[in-house]
C-alpha cells in the first residue's frame, strides 16, 4: 500500500488491490488481537478461580460461602462455554 501511494502513475486497480490488502490485513490483525485478549481474560480467570476452589467451605458459614460458590460456578460456566 506504501508503494502504490507514493507512486504517482499507479492505476485505479493498483490503488484498488492495495486498499484491499491493506483492509484485509488490518481486519486480520484486529480478529487476532480480540482472540489474544479473550485468551489472556480467559487464563486470568482460571487462575482467580484456582485461588477460589482451593479455600476451603469449611471454615465458613454457608452464607458467606454461598456468594464465592455462586461466582465458582459462573466462572466454570465462562470456562466451558467460552463462545456464550
Amino acid at each position: 500500500a506504501k508503494e502504490v501511494s507514493e507512486n504517482g502513475n499507479a492505476t485505479a486497480e493498483e490503488v484498488k488491490t492495495a486498499t484491499d490488502a491493506l483492509n484485509a490485513a488490518i481486519k486480520a490483525k484486529e480478529t487476532q488481537d480480540a482472540s489474544d485478549k479473550k485468551a489472556a481474560s480467559l487464563d486470568a480467570l482460571k487462575a482467580v478461580q484456582a485461588q477460589g476452589n482451593a479455600i476451603d467451605e469449611a471454615d465458613y458459614t454457608p452464607n458467606s460461602y454461598a456468594p464465592l460458590k455462586d461466582a465458582l460456578t459462573a466462572a466454570q460456566n465462562i470456562i466451558d462455554n467460552p463462545e456464550d
